[in-house]
């Protein structure tokens, strides 16, 4: 297990996450730290402007310069598929009842077997059932208020004043309005809008993918199809362990998913399942994520069912997604894989995992690259990456050297690497710790951003409600990836196009997940090419083959 997660090119989790120490003192924020209080009163003064919702004056020039360069030109004809797919991108999300695809025409899923049915079933009303599980899963946050359409999380910017020998790294486009007329009732105003959606099921398949990533890495992912009144619906399981996703194969309790259901009752059901059906998950978190493979699945589904868009149910507008590549600089590091692929996408920017052979020779060439937006430290994680010793000499090399970049996951237990972040707490931000909203009430301070993963979150309503909670609150989001093969890429992309286009998104298509991606992949920002019926981006081949 641990040798597999050593040659893993991409996002992963090792053998366990753990819960962090916070060793930080009360203290006046630094200069380039955005002050939460002064933050948050910013907020509320904003949302007593009546009439002024739209208000830009709040947001930096240079910002709103960038907002607007990133901004999708409807008049561009860039696309030549538009004749094709008519109103199947994201600039057809608005229409309320479009036409229905047959399913043959929308899946592009080819497997080299047929998917292994676990079960395929006549239908009958089945509602579902409550459940301890699911009870404890619903936290809700109570209170008045209304929420603002087609607006995206606040996602600031790491530095505020960034020196001027480096200010070319400030990312143009990561200011966003996600801070008026929101109260408390958006964190429950999400589910709502999805809980009700009804989906009739009556089969149940799992689809087996794989991705070879070195000699010694095999990613393996399962995309799960629940099908019903004509329509598919498709999530993935992200579960990192082999034994896991093989296990997963031999799972056949498909049947007691039959029937009609909400969503939430769909939700209340799956939460009764035992879902690894061999042996429990080496890592508990690995439950959230097979659940979330469900839960995606059937809102897919219902709204496929109902031939409606999650931006129509949410009442969002899509807008182009901002990503970044993430990155290992190899054994020994080198700034090739960096290198490398400017070459071919000059505008690419960079989330990279900085580990202590880096030397003050790459970490300066790194910097001159101007590219790197974000430094996953993965401090939270317990086996192979928590063998990387606390360094505070890095730290500060790496604080100093990019003075603009977020600092996700970094080691705090530590005294002496917490004194040395602790003028930079303005850009720290978490992921690994992070499953519900009371994750975020835990932090020692309010964030100024978050990584928000749906499969670390499991149901559909607590991933929505953490959107609401992060929104009234004014805290940034970024999307990240789980190194998927399937449907899940696109669908981490959607609901990145709706809720925070403009942030530093780890969802770049799975072309650059290669050793040496391709000309020819799409650029940053990603357009946002939704479906317009179901729970993601258009359909695309897989980037893993079926087994």
């Amino acid at each position: 297990m641990r040798g597999q997660l050593e040659h893993a090119e991409q996002e992963r989790d090792a053998d366990r996450i753990v819960r962090t120490g916070f060793a930080f003192e009360d203290r006046a924020a630094a200069a380039t730290d955005l002050p939460f209080a002064e933050h948050r009163e910013h907020h509320r003064r904003i949302r007593r402007r009546q009439g002024r919702a739209e208000d830009p004056g709040g947001r930096p020039a240079e910002v709103e310069e960038g907002v607007r360069e990133h901004r999708h030109d409807p008049g561009s004809g860039e696309r030549a598929d538009d004749a094709e797919h008519g109103d199947r991108d994201g600039r057809g999300a608005k229409r309320r009842h479009p036409t229905c695809i047959p399913p043959s025409k929308r899946i592009t899923i080819k497997a080299t077997t047929p998917m292994r049915p676990t079960v395929f079933v006549s239908s009958t009303e089945r509602p579902g059932k409550t459940s301890d599980a699911m009870a404890a899963t619903s936290k809700k946050s109570a209170g008045p208020g209304t929420g603002k359409r087609s607006v995206s999380l606040l996602s600031p910017t790491a530095a505020e004043k960034p020196p001027a020998t480096m200010s070319t790294t400030r990312p143009k486009s990561t200011t966003s309005p996600m801070v008026r007329n929101v109260t408390s009732r958006l964190t429950m105003e999400l589910f709502a809008r999805v809980a009700a959606l009804e989906l009739e099921i009556s089969g149940c398949e799992l689809q087996p993918l794989e991705q070879p990533v070195s000699s010694a890495f095999v990613r393996r992912t399962t995309v799960v199809s629940l099908s019903g009144l004509g329509e598919v619906g498709l999530g993935e399981d992200v579960t990192w362990g082999d034994q896991e996703q093989l296990g997963f194969r031999s799972w056949e309790q498909g049947a007691a998913l039959a029937g009609r259901h909400t969503l939430e009752s769909f939700s209340e059901a799956i939460a009764g399942l035992e879902l690894f059906p061999v042996a429990p998950p080496l890592v508990p978190e690995w439950r959230l994520y097979r659940r979330w493979a469900f839960e995606s699945a059937a809102l897919d589904l219902a709204l496929r069912q109902a031939s409606r868009s999650l931006a129509d149910v949410l009442d969002r507008d899509p807008a182009p997604v901002r990503f970044v590549v993430s990155l290992r600089l190899g054994d020994p590091a080198s700034a090739e894989p960096v290198r490398r692929l400017l070459d071919v996408y000059p505008g690419t920017r960079f989330k990279l995992d900085p580990t202590v052979e880096w030397d003050d020779a790459l970490v300066e060439e790194l910097a001159g690259t101007a590219a790197v937006e974000t430094l996953d430290f993965k401090s939270a994680y317990r086996g192979t990456w928590g063998e990387q010793p606390a360094d505070p000499g890095l730290y500060r090399r790496l604080a100093e050297a990019f003075p603009n970049a977020w600092i996700e996951d970094p080691n705090v237990e530590d005294p002496a690497t917490a004194a040395v972040l602790e003028p930079h707490r303005g850009r720290i931000t978490w992921d690994a710790v992070i499953h519900s909203a009371a994750d975020v009430d835990a932090l020692p301070f309010p964030p100024r951003m978050l990584n928000s993963k749906p499969s670390r979150f499991g149901s559909l309503r607590t991933v929505l409600e953490f959107y609401g909670y992060c929104a009234e609150r004014g805290i940034g989001l970024y999307g990240g990836g789980q190194f998927e093969l399937g449907p899940g890429r696109g669908q981490i992309q959607a609901l990145a196009s709706l809720l925070h286009p403009d942030a530093p998104n780890d969802v770049a298509p799975g072309g650059y997940n290669t050793a040496r991606p391709e000309p020819g992949l799409e650029t940053s920002p990603l357009e946002p090419k939704l479906d317009s019926i179901g729970f993601g981006r258009l359909r695309q081949p897989l980037a893993g083959r079926s087994v």
